[in-house]
Order: structure tokens, then sequence, then C-alpha cells
């Protein structure tokens, strides 16, 4: 399964679009290992955990700060929103 320690080896635009092909293509085979796979609460779960998100930088020890926009850190967010309760 995509997880949010598996954003950590996202460095590049590319990995990127690799890590969000791996997300999508394990919604669709296990919709019921996912909190949100409709686009409507993907969305929904995507603007809170972007709100929450300093929260998880610190409570996670993630590099960087919230609100330095890097690869890994916009892949952990994608992870993210799609179990987000």
């Amino acid at each position: 399964m995509t997880t949010i320690d598996q954003a950590l080896g996202v460095t590049s635009r590319t990995a990127l679009a690799e890590f969000v092909d791996q997300l999508r293509h394990e919604i669709v085979a296990h919709p019921e290992g996912f909190e949100n796979v409709t686009l409507e609460n993907y969305l929904e779960a995507l603007a809170a955990y972007l709100r929450d998100l300093p929260g998880f930088v610190r409570n996670n020890r993630w590099p960087g700060t919230a609100d330095e926009a890097t690869w890994r850190l916009i892949a952990a967010v994608i992870a993210g929103a799609a179990v987000y309760e």
C-alpha cells in the first residue's frame, strides 16, 4: 500500500507522478482500504489535511516545515488525504 512513509522517497516531479499512479491503482483495486474514494470526499479531506499539516509535520518529525512545498511533502499530503477522516 502507498503510505506516507513512501512519500519520503519522492524527490522529483516524475517520482511524484509515479507515486500518484501507484496510489490510484491501489484505490481502484482495494477501495475498502481507503477512507476517501470519491473525488468529492477526497478533495474535502485534502483541504482538511492541508489545514492540519503543521501538526503532521511536527508530530512526525517531518523534514522541513509545513510551508516548504517539496515533492515529498506533496506526496505525503496526497497519500494522507486518501485515508484522512
